[in-house]
């Protein structure tokens, strides 16, 4: 527990940017590949697990941005209520995967945040469809009146192409 009160404390500092900030920030690396904003449905977390829907763009550094659908599910430590927020992933792929679909499939990680008024917290995922792809949040959420939320739990999202 004083762990997730540490990644509420260290993440609260951040400010989340813009999918083309974060590109331009992250230009030199080589593995990071685009950005991944979702739009992140509210909703009340039942004391061991959660669901909400998400849509989503992914902005690659090079190429047209591409919608994803996405279900964002977890388990573990999760009560409370939030609202709709925005929420924004790097994205890396230590593989060859960097096409228009390249985001397609099941993410697996971890999840903590704290959520009062604000929310602030972080996650770390990795999957896809090769198991080559890793997403990475940590920063400020995007949002006021967001409600009040504490989870630590293992985290899936599965991503599908936007019809």
């Amino acid at each position: 527990m004083v762990w997730l009160a540490m990644a509420g404390l260290s993440a609260a500092g951040c400010v989340q940017d813009s999918a083309q900030a974060t590109n331009k920030s992250m230009s030199k690396s080589k593995v990071y590949i685009g950005a991944l904003t979702c739009n992140v449905a509210g909703g009340t977390g039942y004391l061991i697990a959660g669901s909400r829907e998400a849509n989503c763009l992914f902005t690659p550094e090079a190429g047209q941005p591409q919608a994803y659908k996405g279900t964002i599910r977890d388990l573990g430590i999760d009560i409370g209520e939030t609202r709709p927020v925005r929420l924004l992933w790097k994205v890396y792929s230590l593989g060859s995967q960097r096409g228009p679909d390249a985001l397609v499939g099941t993410y697996v990680g971890e999840t903590a945040q704290v959520t009062a008024d604000s929310r602030s917290g972080g996650n770390w995922l990795y999957g896809g469809r090769d198991a080559e792809i890793a997403l990475a949040a940590t920063a400020t959420f995007v949002g006021d009146n967001t409600g009040y939320h504490l989870q630590y739990a293992a985290l899936t999202v599965t991503l599908s192409l936007a019809p």
